[in-house]
């Protein structure tokens, strides 16, 4: 703090400090000079705008992490200590005011040393970045979704799987996977062309995951298979799952005035714990092959007995 407040200006340097605040309070960035402690001891205009203060004034010694969203403070405190000991640190922030959108910051903290090399304080420059998350994260949307069904795609199935297996797991629940696949398909292309294809599998999936229920998840692997994961007790569970789901999917399905009768074929499976998610959709596109041994629009169940 000495050193900061050897840089305090006395009153021959009055006019330049004024000039300078002018500048600072110009620029659109969130400008603030804060102790090693994370108050604030100096902040611009956009930074009192961006943190509610301002009707304060521009140095108002408040501690800055405080004034943000819990779940951002935790990254913030590691880049603030970081800062302290002499290297520049950054991290992703947010400000949120009451009835106005959240504002995603790039908050870039630099140290600011005495003459001895000691950090006397950091300044912290505040950009945002909300234009830019948003197109971010529409990309990582789009990299995860299938254009054609609008239902996750294969990637987001399996960055999501290991996630719904542990939050399962402590519920005292079983992953189960189901795998579905349209009855025939390639005969309806043939029949009606790939755009009547298409539109059957958009309204099979539109389907499928309108009947799906609770915290059960839906994806589209590919072609004409889909996946559901379910949180079950037992295999007899799992049947009522696939039974439902049958159910929903029975009915024709309209390509362009022409009614199309579809049918998929479901296979499932219960993960062991000596399992992992390759060998529980080994285990379900097995028991599909075995439900389309017993004829169109039926489910198997790996390790029950075929009648």
């Amino acid at each position: 703090m000495d050193g900061l407040r050897a840089l305090a200006p006395s009153t021959s340097y009055a006019g330049e400090l004024e000039t300078l605040q002018l500048m600072l309070d110009a620029s659109i960035d969130c400008i603030k000079l804060l102790s090693t402690d994370g108050r604030i001891l100096k902040i611009n205009l956009a930074g009192r705008k961006a943190l509610g203060l301002i009707a304060e004034p521009n140095r108002i010694n408040l501690p800055w992490l405080k004034l943000l969203p819990q779940e951002v403070r935790r990254n913030g405190q590691r880049a603030l200590r970081l800062a302290t000991t002499g290297k520049r640190s950054s991290f992703i922030g947010k400000s949120e005011l009451a009835g106005q959108p959240s504002i995603i910051w790039e908050n870039i903290l630099t140290p600011l040393f005495s003459n001895d090399g000691s950090v006397m304080g950091i300044l912290c420059l505040s950009r945002d970045v909300s234009r830019q998350a948003k197109a971010e994260e529409k990309l990582r949307e789009a990299s995860l979704t299938d254009l054609l069904t609008s239902l996750p795609n294969r990637r987001a199935f399996k960055l999501y799987a290991d996630s719904f297996r542990k939050r399962y797991l402590k519920n005292n629940l079983k992953t189960a996977l189901l795998i579905f696949d349209v009855d025939n398909f390639k005969s309806i292309n043939d029949l009606y062309g790939h755009d009547a294809g298409d539109e059957v599998l958009r309204q099979i999936a539109r389907r499928l995951d309108a009947g799906k229920s609770g915290d059960e998840y839906m994806a589209r692997l590919g072609g004409d298979e889909f996946v559901l994961l379910a949180g079950v007790k037992d295999a007899c569970e799992l049947t009522h799952v696939a039974t439902r789901m049958l159910k929903d999917t029975s009915s024709p399905i309209d390509c362009a005035g022409v009614k199309v009768k579809v049918g998929i074929s479901i296979g499932g499976a219960i993960l062991s714990a000596d399992q992992d998610l390759s060998q529980l959709m080994k285990n379900s596109d097995s028991a599909m092959y075995a439900a389309k041994q017993k004829g169109k629009s039926n489910y198997h169940i790996h390790g029950s007995v075929l009648p």
